[in-house]
């Protein structure tokens, strides 16, 4: 065994803080620069397939050194056992931006060929059949301003000083850690050795076998080698975490905590987390037919974002955030994100696709799994349907969270199809999240086409004959084929290879009170058929109920329903009433003012129905009368939360159309004001300390606009006020200070000092990036032109914090005089940060409402540079001619 000593270097860390500020006391970004750099590191398909083609096995042995807590890198040492078919060609291996100090191959000692993403190994130092490669290496930590995927991550704790480690998987990011062949299909064992500060916990994806001190400063932790893993299941967190254990199933589940945790925080009951974790166990091992392939399951909870958590393996980092009280309404999100984590884990823990391509088979499984999981673990009260089939609010979640998404996303010009070459990492990593959500609704549809007994035994089959191995998404598809019975060829041509949705809608006769006849039409039909089931409802008592449902294939332009026997005539016909097709539905008038009038009594209809009264044709008056009146009595978190989405939605386009279209200020501003007394009114009714309270304090703080809400902030901030339950935690007065801030003339008076008393109580990264995004968010040009200019030099989560508060919809009347250097900022932008990154400012600064806006955004969606971020682009295009349209389409009376 090579015997190595390798010194850390050391460097000394840097305090932020606010320095060096003008003469209007503003607060300047941090010194540090973003680097920029030239290209993001391309590994391609066809370098991929071949570095395949030599390697028959792979395994790690991984040491690292992250003893020195204080470093700015760590350090480590990587033995490689590689078994070669042939080595007749030099083979490389992917290292992102680290630094290797010894090379030896089979014993030989080389000077590295390394370019900084590439260490390439000469084929005459390699031999066929077995080898053994030996790196030293160190690299640096990346900071937790980034969310991008940066390989190990150092969040140093504003309130002890404390850091902690945390790695974030994703396409091609493990290489961004260690050397190693980074590609999904290259599947290899792991065993890892870390020398850590004495006092830290080190986590990854299996259990500690051994954690050795010697008294020392340094502590010493070995952990069992994996089952083969692609290289993407890697995962790494380390720090002085305290820890919550779930001791009652049959796997270990931990919650790790930072020391300084808030108080609220750390006497939180995680017990429903543990369970609703525990319960998904059950219920993956009974429907996959195969045990867990990890031993324990660890949540890491920090204050930091991360992207792409799910592809890591038995360990997710989440954002502390949703663990405190006043999160409690974002519960279902998390454990719906936990679930889909585990079923990632299980998934690829087994098997893994030949390249990213497939990814999406993967990740849309892992989300549609979740749903499935989490439905069935829920306690709340379900609600029979007439097919025998549980409607509950998972289901509901599913079609906001993933199928909606799914819906508007596929019918921009720029969607692409689930299967779509992709011949580079780059290109794999784009849109995951998007990519993911459609592939979960086509998953559901395909699922209700050839029954759950089919689909369960592909999946099954997939994981046992493909475990510790790679496959391609298709054989997933032929392994149901062969399950059902049915061919799939043209539904994977129609599903899988091309974009867009229907629009259905339907129309029906009735004679003597007898249903005669019913139609399902589409609209733009192509050649796609999917398999529905239209509801037929009556009303009783105010509440519309399902008294029958019918299944339909609906093909063509036009599709007849067969009606069994003698069938009342409907007060209500909704097509695709359980949410199994990926389509729109269309409202006639008659059936939009039934909705307007009655309820539902399924939880998922009611959803469904939901998404119809917020939309046009809906007329705004009828909108907001259909909200001051249903949603005072809402009492499911999640229906309200989903409802207060959509009138944040609403009232941000009122208040750009407002300033875009002078001929609708009066009708605008009422609505506004209505909109705004049914926040005020709710907050100070709704349950003391209760995630409904919490709702709607968001909301009051999203609409607020008027003299009369900014007194009302000001007293709240100032304690002259008081609402019983309502918590002002610092995050909160942080949240009004901002809100406050955004207010001109007599209402905004004094704000910028309170954010300037609220700073000095306390410095910190955390109340620095409070401060900055207060004055982003100030009504002055100047102001907000001088941030433009600084976005592309301010670490991410700095730069993210500021636009998401440069221009509210309040302020949309600045926008004109800065729409060009919006514009410019974002062309600045796109070499500096990561497409994901850019998509996120992309949705924080282009939101328009007006004909002029539209057209530069439609000739800023045409440059070639920002290719990349095409989707995203057009999808704020499609939001600013929905907000332009609105006194067009009648929908604003």
């Amino acid at each position: 065994m090579l015997r190595y000593c390798l010194t850390l270097l050391i460097s000394a860390a840097l305090l932020t803080g606010l320095t060096g500020c003008q003469s209007s006391d503003r607060p300047e970004q941090h010194a540090r620069k973003v680097p920029a750099t030239t290209s993001a590191p391309l590994l391609t398909r066809t370098q991929a397939e071949q570095r395949k083609a030599m390697i028959r096995q792979a395994s790690y042995d991984v040491y690292l050194d992250i003893a020195d807590s204080e470093a700015s890198e760590y350090s480590g040492r990587i033995a490689i056992q590689l078994e070669l078919h042939k080595a007749d060609k030099p083979l490389t291996m992917d290292f992102q931006q680290g630094q290797i100090h010894r090379l030896l191959v089979n014993s030989k000692n080389l000077a590295p060929d390394y370019n900084g993403q590439f260490l390439t190994l000469p084929h005459k130092s390699l031999q066929t059949g077995d080898n053994t490669i030996e790196i030293e290496f160190t690299h640096h930590y990346s900071d937790s301003n980034s969310i991008s995927n940066t390989g190990l991550t150092k969040f140093t704790d504003p309130e002890d000083n404390s850091h902690y480690l945390y790695s974030q998987s994703g396409v091609y990011a493990s290489s961004q850690i260690l050397p190693l062949f980074d590609q999904p299909d290259i599947k290899a064992s792991f065993r890892l050795t870390v020398k850590a500060p004495a006092q830290w916990q080190v986590i990854t994806q299996t259990q500690e076998r051994q954690a050795v001190g010697g008294g020392g400063p340094e502590r010493w932790w070995y952990f069992p080698e994996t089952r083969p893993v692609s290289p993407s299941s890697f995962s790494l967190q380390a720090g002085p975490f305290k820890t919550l254990r779930y001791e009652q199933g049959k796997l270990p589940i931990r919650l790790l905590l930072r020391q300084s945790i808030d108080e609220s925080l750390n006497k939180s009951n995680p017990k429903h987390l543990f369970t609703t974790v525990d319960n998904a166990r059950v219920f993956y091992q009974q429907y996959l037919d195969q045990p867990y392939p990890f031993f324990k399951y660890d949540i890491v909870a920090l204050p930091v974002k991360t992207l792409n958590a799910e592809m890591s393996s038995a360990s997710v980092v989440l954002n502390e955030k949703y663990l405190l009280p006043q999160y409690s309404a974002g519960q279902p999100e998390i454990h719906q994100r936990l679930l889909e984590h585990l079923a990632h884990s299980w998934l690829g823990g087994s098997v893994s696709m030949d390249w990213w391509n497939d990814q999406w088979l993967l990740d849309g499984l892992a989300r549609y799994l979740s749903y499935i999981a989490l439905a069935r673990s829920e306690t709340d009260t379900f609600s029979k349907t007439d097919s025998g089939e549980k409607s509950s609010e998972s289901w509901s979640m599913f079609h906001n969270q993933v199928k909606q998404a799914a819906y508007f996303y596929d019918q921009l010009p720029a969607a692409q199809p689930l299967r779509h070459p992709e011949d580079s990492n780059i290109l794999a990593a784009r849109n995951n999240d998007i990519t993911a959500s459609k592939a979960a609704a086509v998953l559901q549809l395909l699922h209700h086409q050839v029954g759950d007994d089919a689909f369960r035994q592909a999946l099954q089959q997939m994981l046992q004959h493909y475990a510790d191995n790679s496959t391609r998404a298709q054989t997933f598809f032929e392994l149901i084929q062969n399950a059902s019975g049915q061919s799939l060829k043209n539904w994977e041509k129609h599903w899988l290879d091309t974009t867009g949705v229907q629009t259905v809608s339907t129309s029906y006769q009735c004679k003597k009170g007898r249903l005669s006849s019913l139609q399902i039409d589409q609209r733009k039909p192509g050649k796609r058929s999917q398999r529905i089931h239209v509801g037929l409802f009556k009303s009783r008592h105010t509440t519309l109920q399902r008294y029958r449902t019918l299944p339909v294939v609906v093909e063509g332009k036009s599709t007849e329903v067969d009606i069994p026997g003698q069938q009342p005539c409907p007060d209500f016909v909704y097509p695709n009433v359980d949410d199994k097709g990926y389509l729109r539905v269309q409202l006639d008038e008659q059936a939009l003012q039934t909705i307007l009038k009655e309820s539902f009594s399924e939880p998922l209809m009611q959803t469904l129905i939901d998404g119809h009264l917020y939309q046009p044709p809906v007329s705004v008056q009828s909108a907001i009368t259909y909200a001051t009146a249903r949603l005072p009595n809402e009492t499911s978190v999640w229906r309200l939360k989903n409802q207060l989405t959509e009138l944040k939605r609403l009232s941000d386009q009122l208040l750009r159309l407002k300033s875009a279209n002078p001929a609708v200020q009066t009708v605008s501003s009422h609505w506004l004001l209505t909109l705004e007394q049914l926040a005020w009114q709710q907050l100070n009714i709704a349950e003391p300390g209760g995630p409904l309270q919490n709702l709607w304090f968001d909301y009051y703080l999203h609409i607020a606009h008027t003299d009369d809400s900014a007194m009302q902030l000001k007293h709240l901030l100032e304690g002259r006020r008081e609402i019983s339950g309502l918590q002002l935690t610092p995050d909160r007065r942080w949240q009004i200070i901002i809100r406050l801030n955004t207010f001109s003339g007599k209402a905004g008076k004094n704000s910028w000092d309170l954010a300037r008393r609220e700073y000095q109580k306390h410095h910190s990264p955390d109340t620095l990036r409070m401060y900055q995004m207060a004055d982003a968010s100030r009504p002055d040009t100047l102001v907000k032109s001088q941030w433009l200019n600084r976005l592309e030099s301010l670490p991410w989560l700095e730069a993210e914090a500021v636009s998401k508060v440069l221009f509210p919809a309040s302020q949309y009347a600045l926008v004109p005089a800065l729409r060009h250097s919006i514009l410019t900022a974002l062309l600045n932008n796109q070499p500096k940060r990561s497409s994901p990154m850019l998509d996120q400012l992309i949705s924080n600064l282009l939101n328009e409402c007006s004909a002029n806006g539209i057209q530069q955004l439609q000739t800023f969606s045409d440059n070639r540079t920002l290719s990349a971020n095409q989707l995203r682009i057009q999808a704020q295009l499609a939001m600013a001619k929905q907000c332009q349209q609105l006194p067009k389409n009648a929908a604003l009376k």
